[in-house]
């Protein structure tokens, strides 16, 4: 037992000394390479010393994370920046815990933040389709980009509006954003699974101000340093001054998380990409901290073509498309019209048996989708009338909200196009919050279509006041 303990210790001063020797060796060969460096001025020889020791593996790291800082200067003074960025990168990777050699190295290879004029025009439009891994498409995203005053400062208002399928999942999002800078100053983001969230943004505080499920809540955040909207990132990407190789962290502020994060951005690479809106040449940006990838044209429009966000990816539909205030379907005979400056797309192709479209008015709060369905045959000793349309809408629409209960007194019928049509108002919980629906049904001799309206009761005479005339359009087969 002793002979084996005796073994035991001698094995430990024996690789005591071994680690001694090499972490002697490196820090022998660290101070040969800087007098080879600085002394003898010879880069070449003082270079090949600070590889060899950037090549030990088992060498002590803190020698050489020097060696390999020393090596990316080197590099530097020979003019070779694009060899010392990757050597400066690659030390910030390998050494994260020897934070002040990472944050000299980062001063060389991080491009500090300066943003291009903006590179859309007053009112651009852009339409891009949400898709999932196989395909399908499961909603749409719609961009739009307004020169306004807010607060008696101009302002660019950068919003989108987000909707997947039905009523029960859709998003708005809007940032009042510095002219020049981009730098928010008001931001909104009401979405269906996510809550209210309403900003204030000041030189050193974000004012957050929260709706989730019914309770209110406030809270401010300090911020060091300049930020962005989560919610205009789409546009601060498109502002980079992009090329192959460009790296810069952006400062990023989400209303609905707490802290400022740097999000990295790095341009890998030059890409061709077709999208339903064209070929376009990209450049692809690539967001490791989120796993995430845009790809933005290189032209000078910079749009943004695609994105993909893990099993989901977003592709440009039409930039300032002409019509998108109208829609029609040959197959589902129907068609439908708005006034300019709305919005009306088809939805997801989830259902094959039904047409969802999205219609979407600017200027209200309102979540509106049209669906039409074919009709089935009705038994020989039922008439099948609008009442009844609407009635047989009934289950399909209690299983989407809770609490959706019709309002008995609010029936009406009218006729929509030549066709019978009867409207009604529903009551029922959406996001922990109380909403009306304003529901249209109209018949047709083969189709049957029906105009769900999702308001809250504050915003319902507004809405249809703006909505009826849209309604009034819409004909079916």
């Amino acid at each position: 037992m002793r002979r084996t303990i005796c073994l035991c210790v001698l094995a430990l001063i024996v690789l005591s000394a071994v680690s001694v020797a090499r972490a002697e060796k490196a820090s022998d060969l660290l101070e040969k390479g800087i007098y080879t460096e600085e002394t003898v001025g010879d880069l070449d020889a003082a270079m090949k010393i600070y590889k060899k020791i950037v090549a030990d593996g088992k060498a002590n790291r803190p020698f050489v994370a020097r060696a390999q800082y020393r090596l990316g200067m080197c590099l530097l003074k020979k003019g070779k920046k694009k060899e010392a960025k990757k050597t400066f990168e690659d030390l910030a990777k390998r050494f994260p815990e020897q934070k002040e050699l990472v944050a000299k190295a980062k001063k060389h290879f991080e491009t500090q933040l300066k943003l291009i004029p903006a590179t859309w025009k007053d009112g651009e439009v852009f339409h891009m389709a949400l898709k999932l891994a196989s395909g399908k498409t499961l909603g749409n995203y719609i961009f739009q980009a307004k020169a306004t005053q807010y607060k008696g400062k101009k302002v660019w208002q950068l919003q989108y509006w987000q909707r997947l399928g039905g009523v029960a999942r859709s998003g708005v999002s809007r940032v009042q954003a510095d002219f020049q800078s981009l730098r928010p100053i008001h931001s909104l983001v009401d979405n269906s699974m996510l809550g209210c969230y309403d900003a204030d943004y000041a030189p050193t505080e974000v004012t957050v101000r929260s709706t989730i499920r019914g309770k209110t809540s406030t809270r401010k955040a300090s911020v060091q340093g300049p930020v962005y909207d989560n919610e205009e990132g789409y546009w601060v990407f498109r502002c980079l001054p992009l090329e192959v190789g460009y790296h810069v962290e952006v400062p990023i502020f989400a209303t609905f998380g707490s802290n400022r994060i740097g999000l990295p951005v790095n341009v890998t690479s030059k890409e061709k990409l077709k999208v339903a809106a064209g070929q376009f040449e990209c450049y692809k940006l690539d967001l490791g901290l989120v796993n995430q990838t845009f790809w933005v044209s290189a032209d000078k429009n910079r749009h943004l073509v695609k994105f993909e966000a893990g099993a989901l990816s977003g592709e440009l539909i039409a930039v300032n498309p002409k019509d998108i205030h109208r829609f029609a379907s040959k197959k589902w005979g129907c068609s439908i019209e708005a006034p300019k400056g709305w919005f009306i797309v088809k939805s997801g192709d989830f259902e094959p048996d039904e047409l969802l479209v999205n219609i979407i008015d600017p200027q209200s709060a309102a979540v509106t989708v049209l669906a039409v369905k074919k009709l089935k045959e009705a038994k020989p000793d039922e008439r099948l009338t609008a009442r009844r349309l609407a009635e047989k809408n009934m289950p399909e629409l209690a299983g989407q909200f809770k609490d959706f209960k019709v309002r008995a007194d609010s029936w009406t019928e009218r006729t929509i196009s030549g066709r019978p049509a009867v409207g009604f108002l529903a009551d029922f919980l959406a996001g922990g919050e109380k909403k009306v629906g304003y529901v249209t049904c109209v018949l047709g001799e083969t189709m049957g279509a029906r105009v769900f309206v999702q308001v809250s009761a504050t915003d319902l005479d507004a809405a249809r006041k703006r909505f009826d005339p849209v309604i009034d359009t819409l004909k079916v087969k």
